[in-house]
């Protein structure tokens, strides 16, 4: 019975020692400054029952069960990370305590699934593009803007897929509050289109047969 309850121990003791550092690596930079309707995905351990989603309020704060409002925007990546961290770690000195962004990210015009979505730093331009559910029939993927503070970056994502051009970077790294607009180009033919063709060709196919004979 003791030998079975200090393996256990040990077994406990090692999951641990393993578990910690697969959280750390969790652990991405951020340098886009953050705005109201971020989220923070903040991950405690051991003790998950701190940890959650939680957005960036109007007031420039986000709320963090035991810390309260900690101080959002306008505050560096790495030091809003090293706040958070520290003031779980002061209750609980082992706590391994990682920080993700999630930024908000509109994306609207010709793609399968417009919308707004969280999407953390790693994830870039066509990431995003994947999340909405790709490029639909009729998008014009030459002429994508990315809009940015007023500025615009047009892109052409067309020749980037078909012929492994590069991107610019600005555009390939997104910023939370970027908006991703694809214009429509020429309606995709319907089924009614290709059967007035059809009928068009059978009727010029007739036309000539009747003057050949």
């Amino acid at each position: 019975m003791i030998r079975s309850a200090v393996r256990m121990g040990l077994l406990t003791l090692a999951i641990g020692m393993f578990a910690a550092p697969a959280l750390a690596q969790d652990d991405v930079g951020f340098d886009s400054p953050l705005r109201p309707g971020d989220v923070l995905r903040v991950s405690v351990w051991p003790d998950t029952d701190l940890s959650g989603e939680f957005p960036v309020e109007i007031d420039g704060n986000v709320y963090l069960p035991f810390l309260g409002g900690v101080r959002a925007i306008g505050i560096p990546g790495d030091e809003l990370r090293r706040q958070i961290r520290e003031g779980y770690q002061s209750a609980q000195r082992n706590a391994v305590v990682t920080v993700t962004p999630l930024y908000r990210i509109g994306v609207t015009g010709s793609v399968r699934r417009p919308g707004a979505y969280m999407v953390p730093p790693t994830d870039g331009f066509f990431d995003v593009i994947a999340t909405a559910g790709g490029f639909d029939l009729r998008a014009r993927e030459d002429r994508v803007s990315v809009i940015r503070e007023g500025q615009v970056i047009v892109l052409n994502a067309k020749d980037a897929i078909n012929k492994g051009e590069t991107l610019p970077l600005d555009a390939l790294t997104l910023r939370s509050g970027d908006q991703i607009i694809v214009p429509f180009g020429a309606e995709p033919w319907s089924r009614r289109d290709w059967i007035a063709l059809g009928n068009f060709l059978i009727s010029l196919i007739l036309l000539y047969d009747r003057i050949q004979n």
